[in-house]
């Protein structure tokens, strides 16, 4: 299973990191709403609220109230429904169109279809068919940031290191008596060192800052690492940019969230 779908390009172009933060704001329908859920969930950054269709096939729409430029589509998938399939579709001014193929929910957690140029919409949709619907805590649509660099050696995946607190009970001689986990959730530290100050001073400003607000998804290698996909908030540590050299730039940046389902 690919948590990444890439829609356009050519191998050598998806190495790069991406980050999908700059989501499209818009007016949210839903072809139908499970009870208890709602169809607005969709568009805060927090996880602990969801859409749910009520019978599927079902469709939630973004509509943006103008043509935007979109080259991802992202989703936070908190439970996987029953035998689910989701396509993402953009309205090109005159029909739907598949934004990418479908892809089967077999997993919970983030989804993300991505093309190398960002196409003209004026609405995203999520198309969902199978026996019961997937919840959606967060779909966002935009235009993904693109590194200008690969990631140096030393790269801890999300999901292969995904942080899990534990309480421990031990006797008065020190033996175990029991052992539980209180929670599970997925931190990301992210580094960049050969950044040009010219890129810099063209999209970090604005990444930061929505950092500030913004739930985002981070692929470190489209390509290669499709199911490396992690979706949280930005992290305690500062987003930070300094020299690392005299022509070069070094960034990073942290993201938290739920856990990831392997």
């Amino acid at each position: 299973m690919s948590r990444i779908t890439l829609t356009s390009g050519t191998d050598a172009e998806w190495f790069y990191p991406r980050l999908c933060i700059a989501h499209q704001s818009g007016t949210v329908t839903a072809s139908s709403t499970a009870t208890g859920y709602s169809a607005a969930a969709i568009t805060s950054p927090l996880t602990y609220t969801a859409w749910k269709g009520d019978s599927l096939p079902d469709t939630i729409e973004i509509d943006f109230g103008g043509n935007k430029t979109i080259s991802y589509v992202a989703m936070y998938i908190k439970d996987k429904g029953t035998s689910a399939t989701v396509e993402p579709e953009y309205w090109n001014g005159s029909a739907w169109v598949s934004f990418g193929s479908s892809v089967s929910i077999t997993k919970a957690g983030p989804y993300a279809w991505m093309k190398l140029t960002g196409v003209t919409a004026s609405k995203v949709r999520a198309s969902v068919t199978g026996t019961t619907s997937p919840q959606f805590a967060f779909i966002g649509a935009g235009d993904a940031l693109k590194f200008e660099c690969g990631i140096p050696p030393g790269f801890a995946p999300a999901s292969l290191n995904q942080d899990d607190e534990f309480t421990n009970v031990f006797s008065e001689g020190g033996q175990v008596l029991g052992s539980q986990k209180l929670r599970s959730s997925a931190k990301q530290d992210i580094s960049v060192d050969a950044v040009t100050p010219s890129w810099v001073a063209s999209n970090w400003p604005t990444a930061r800052a929505l950092m500030n607000t913004n739930g985002m998804f981070f692929a470190f290698n489209p390509k290669d690492a499709p199911d490396e996909l992690i979706y949280g908030m930005r992290g305690k540590n500062a987003p930070s940019a300094s020299y690392s050299s005299t022509q070069y730039m070094a960034l990073s940046f942290s993201i938290e969230g739920p856990e990831i389902e392997l």
